[in-house]
């Protein structure tokens, strides 16, 4: 199954080619990636979690910026182009890779920031943090959250599907430690 996900292409239209040439030039400061520019480490950045959900998006944005990602956003919705944020990419779903053929895919895993203030006992974490990051910074200042026990699991999509929690101090799911989301 390797060899067919290597060779995967994405769906070609007139619409998607636009799409990805407007990409291009909308001032992404992070890397746009597409089969055609770089057939290899797409094919590569096409492997999923799941064999059996093989997805080809139309692109990757691999984000250095808040802004990379509102570029990238804005120029998906001028061509009705789907887009799913990329947190760790650990989706049996293929949800990693859009959920279905010629999705963006905005890969945050440059946006991997992780603070912690003791005066509120707040952390903020960016979008591509992945666990194994996130358990490293807390347990500097002797706090958790509830989480799985894979360290590439990114915040993203645990935050917000829940997965596995196998550390846990209370009976509820990491969302109910989650006091605020910012989408710029």
């Amino acid at each position: 199954m390797l060899l067919s996900s290597i060779f995967h292409r994405p769906p070609h239209t007139e619409d998607t080619a636009a799409f990805v040439a407007d990409l291009s030039i909308s001032g992404i400061s992070g890397t746009v990636l597409t089969h055609a520019n770089d057939p290899i480490a797409y094919s590569l950045a096409s492997i999923g979690w799941n064999a059996r959900c093989a997805f080809s998006p139309a692109a990757f944005v691999r984000a250095s910026s808040v802004e990379d990602v509102s570029k990238a956003v804005q120029t998906a919705a001028k061509y009705g182009i789907p887009v799913q944020a990329r947190s760790g990419g650990h989706s049996f779903g293929g949800y990693g890779l859009g959920g279905q053929n010629g999705a963006l895919v905005v890969d945050l895993s440059n946006l991997n920031e992780v603070s912690y203030d003791p005066q509120t006992q707040l952390a903020t974490i960016g979008g591509g943090a992945a666990l194994g990051r996130i358990t490293e910074e807390l347990d500097k200042h002797s706090v958790t959250f509830p989480h799985g026990t894979c360290p590439q699991v990114g915040i993203g999509g645990h935050a917000t599907i829940g997965g596995c929690v196998a550390v846990r101090h209370r009976p509820n799911t990491n969302r109910a430690y989650l006091s605020a989301v910012r989408a710029s």
